[in-house]
């Protein structure tokens, strides 16, 4: 995690203010001459990268687009993934017509399998509502197996 004081502006400084993107750092230099370092790219989020075993015993990282891809055209009013000891556990609220439970779950295990990983056992719940965290917001992924 990095933290980061914003001082200049007009507004009061945001004190230590803590980030968990990932980003890439260019290897360009910034075309007005300074010698402040780059961001090629934001990659995402630390915590929305969920880590799951390869066949190989090592483990390979899931980037959250790989959800992204197959969940945001679902017939569903949203959805969260959550990461639990006993697998992934796929929460939807306001199904729709359309909707084929056998075709997602077998998308995911295709998609977590083509990145290299063991895909775990994959569980859909209809839920009411996407559950919120303490700052009010409800992530998109989610997992209680922080490394």
């Amino acid at each position: 995690t990095r933290l980061i004081t914003v001082v200049a502006g007009a507004t009061p400084p945001l004190v230590a203010y803590g980030i968990t993107d990932c980003v890439r750092w260019s290897k360009d230099l910034c075309p007005c001459g300074r010698s402040y370092a780059l961001i090629d790219d934001i990659q995402g989020r630390t915590e929305d990268i969920l880590w799951l075993p390869s066949p190989g015993g090592s483990e390979v990282s899931i980037h959250p687009l790989v959800f992204y891809r197959i969940l945001e055209p679902v017939p569903v009013g949203s959805w969260q993934v959550v990461q639990a000891m006993d697998g992934l556990h796929i929460l939807l609220t306001e199904v729709r017509e359309g909707f084929s439970e056998d075709a997602l779950l077998y998308e995911l295990s295709q998609a977590i399998e083509a990145q290299g990983a063991t895909a775990p056992p994959i569980t859909i719940q209809h839920v009411p509502a996407i559950p919120r965290g303490s700052t009010g917001k409800a992530p998109l992924i989610k997992s209680s197996l922080r490394r």
